[in-house]
């Protein structure tokens, strides 16, 4: 039976302040994904995915706009950790979307599959930007406006940590805080979001040039906006700060915050080993992922 991918997600710059038309820097993860299988079957059977309350409806909104009758039995196969910042819900409905498409001869396009996938992560967090279904059905590297078609970025390959804290995030209460937060203070997040396109704007030199000083100094700067609209945790900032003490070039939270994982730059493989080892040995989950797809 054919195996339907949908890819991890990693954001690299302007999580949250992507929602108020803020360009965001992302990549696509070719070692974390989700695959899916359908098989007939008379009720919805979710197999090797845990969220089935929130999943069968995403995937119903995806039939729904195919004009198709379910059930199936979806069979999920997927390394992305939950709830982490990393997309897996978005994976989820690329390779369902996929699956179906191969399943109908459907011969969807990967636009296609994009918008569909989109409407099913509706329901994993209420009103998203459309990055991580994006990246997830695309790959590579790419700069993403809400609304806007999507650019890819060529860039050489970069010495990345991710660690996870095991905290669940949702990314849902994220967003609704944040919004919450703008409402109270705008004319403040009007400054922080002029600050957040500006770093947008100095991660595309710095990636021109492969200046990783330089991104890692933006990835901070991004990370001290996302600690002041309160998305980050002490967990968060744990993780931060032993990267940064171990030698780490720059360091953020990635995706909706409230836990999940960090990303951090390293210097090269050599420096990003010695990190992974600090971070593990305070009983943390770490690995390296040097490219996207």
């Amino acid at each position: 039976m054919k195996e339907h991918k949908g890819y991890a997600k990693l954001i690299l710059f302007g999580e949250h302040f992507v929602v108020y038309g803020i360009p965001a820097i992302g990549m696509a993860l070719k070692d974390l994904y989700t695959t899916c299988t359908l098989h007939p079957s008379d009720i919805w059977e979710i197999q090797g995915v845990n969220q089935s309350e929130v999943v069968i409806p995403a995937l119903q909104s995806i039939l729904v706009k195919l004009n198709l009758i379910g059930p199936y039995k979806a069979v999920f196969n997927s390394n992305i950790p939950v709830s982490a910042g990393l997309g897996s819900g978005a994976a989820i409905c690329v390779s369902f979307t996929r699956a179906l498409s191969y399943h109908h001869f459907l011969k969807l396009t990967d636009k296609r599959i994009n918008e569909l996938a989109h409407e099913g992560e509706k329901f994993f967090h209420g009103n998203p930007s459309g990055i991580d279904n994006t990246l997830s059905t695309f790959g590579g590297v790419l700069e993403f406006t809400k609304g806007k078609p999507f650019t890819s970025l060529e860039i050489e390959p970069l010495p990345l940590v991710i660690a996870c804290t095991g905290e669940k995030g949702s990314t849902k209460q994220m967003v609704a805080n944040v919004k919450n937060l703008k409402e109270k203070n705008p004319e403040k997040f009007q400054e922080w979001t002029k600050e957040m396109e500006e770093i947008i704007e100095s991660a595309r030199i710095a990636f021109e040039q492969h200046n990783l000083k330089t991104i890692g100094k933006l990835m901070d700067k991004n990370q001290e906006l996302l600690y002041n609209i309160g998305v980050s945790t002490l967990e968060l900032e744990l993780l931060i700060e032993i990267a940064k003490d171990k030698g780490a070039l720059g360091a953020k939270l990635t995706g909706a915050g409230g836990g999940g994982c960090i990303v951090a730059l390293a210097k090269d493989k050599e420096s990003a080993n010695t990190i992974i080892q600090a971070i593990k040995q305070k009983g943390f989950q770490a690995f390296y992922s040097e490219q996207a797809l």
